[in-house]
C-alpha cells in the first residue's frame, strides 16, 4: 500500500510522549538562529521503520503561518538517501534506518527559507507544521500500528540523536 503522509514528523499522532526528555532538554533552547547557522549539508534525518517497508522519494512540508495575519507560506524540502550511514546504531531485528539528506533543490529551498527568515521582524513568532511525505510502501498489516523511529543529525561531531521513540502510528485514516 501506497503512503502519502507520515504525519507531522508523528508529532501528531504521537505526541510528546514519544519525544525523549533528553531530547526535550538538549532542544530546550534550540532556535531559528541556530538551525540556519548549521551548515545544511551536514544535517540528516533517520527513520528507523519495519523492515517490510520501503521509503522513497521523501519530501519534508513546511507550513509556516506569520504572526502577522499574511499569507501562509509553504516551502516543499526534497530529501535525498545517501548510502547507509555507519554513525546511526544498529536496528534491531526485523528494523531498518533510512537515512536522508538535503538534496540540492532542498538546499536551495533551505537557503530561501534563511533569507526569509532573515528578513522577518526579530521576536516575531508564527506558527510551523512539518510533515513528511514519501512514494514508500507499507505491508497492510502495519497500517494500524506503524513502527516509527525518527533520529537526526545537526552536527557530525556530536552526532545522531533521537528526536522522536519508537511509537506506533494509526497510518489507516492517511490519503493513501
Amino acid at each position: 500500500m501506497k503512503r502519502r503522509s507520515l504525519l507531522a514528523l508523528a508529532l501528531l499522532a504521537a505526541g510528546c510522549t514519544s519525544v525523549p526528555v533528553s531530547t526535550m532538554w538538549r532542544l530546550r533552547s534550540f532556535n531559528a538562529e541556530q538551525l540556519f547557522a548549521l551548515d545544511p549539508a551536514h544535517l540528516r534525518a533517520a527513520a528507523r521503520v519495519d523492515s517490510r517497508a520501503t521509503m522513497k522519494n521523501v519530501t519534508i512540508s513546511l507550513d509556516v503561518e506569520p504572526p502577522d495575519g499574511s499569507a501562509r507560506r509553504t516551502y516543499l524540502i526534497p530529501l535525498e538517501q545517501p548510502v547507509d550511514d555507519p554513525r546511526l546504531e544498529r536496528p534491531p531485528a526485523n528494523r531498518r534506518w533510512f537515512a536522508f539528506a538535503l538534496s540540492k533543490p532542498g538546499l536551495a529551498e533551505f537557503q530561501r527559507i534563511k533569507r526569509e527568515y532573515a528578513s522577518a521582524a526579530k521576536g516575531s513568532r508564527g506558527t510551523l507544521k512539518i510533515a513528511a511525505s514519501d512514494d514508500g510502501t507499507i505491508p497492510p498489516d502495519l497500517m494500524r500500528a506503524f513502527p516509527l523511529r525518527v533520529d537526526v543529525l545537526l552536527d557530525p561531531a556530536e552526532g545522531f540523536f533521537t528526536l522522536i521513540s519508537e511509537t506506533k502510528l494509526d497510518l489507516s485514516q492517511q490519503k493513501k
